[in-house]
């Protein structure tokens, strides 16, 4: 049986994910056609539009780092680092299926489905990379580095 437990608190909604087969498109329509800006923070390409980021991956695109097809649509959310354990036992509780994941050296991830398959990330930002790595090794969640293509 499963045991009901309140769930963590989630900090704010942070951006929705688009996979495109025209990257050139979709930035022309977001922008010229609904008024969006262009991601200026060093992040993939991506559009604010209303104040909702919206990521722009290429589909199949190998020189872009595009969501795995399993994740490639979905929503985001920011949680704060001290709710992260929180929710894995909070969703583990309910018996939902996860990912635990990290992006780069600046985020670590939850990755769910709804009973409809709409797909929701929990994310922590961070600031500092070596605290990356501290909360990502201390959960065992660290990416292997990438085999070099020399």
């Amino acid at each position: 049986m499963t045991v009901a437990t309140a769930a963590p608190p989630i900090h704010h909604f942070e951006h929705w994910t688009l996979v495109t087969d025209d990257l050139e498109r979709s930035k022309a329509f977001y922008t010229g056609v609904l008024g969006g800006r262009l991601r200026a923070d060093g992040g993939p390409v991506g559009v604010d539009l209303a104040g909702t980021l919206i990521d722009l991956f290429p589909r199949g695109d190998a020189g872009h780092q595009a969501p795995s097809p399993s994740m490639g649509y979905h929503h985001a959310y920011v949680i704060e680092l001290d709710a992260f354990d929180a929710w894995v036992a909070h969703l583990r509780s309910h018996e939902v299926d996860m990912r635990l994941t990290t992006h780069g050296t600046d985020r670590m991830s939850i990755y769910i489905a709804d009973p409809d398959g709409h797909r929701i990330e929990l994310t922590v930002p961070f600031d500092d990379p070596a605290v990356w790595r501290q909360e990502t090794e201390r959960r065992g969640i660290v990416r292997p580095p990438r085999a070099s293509r020399d």
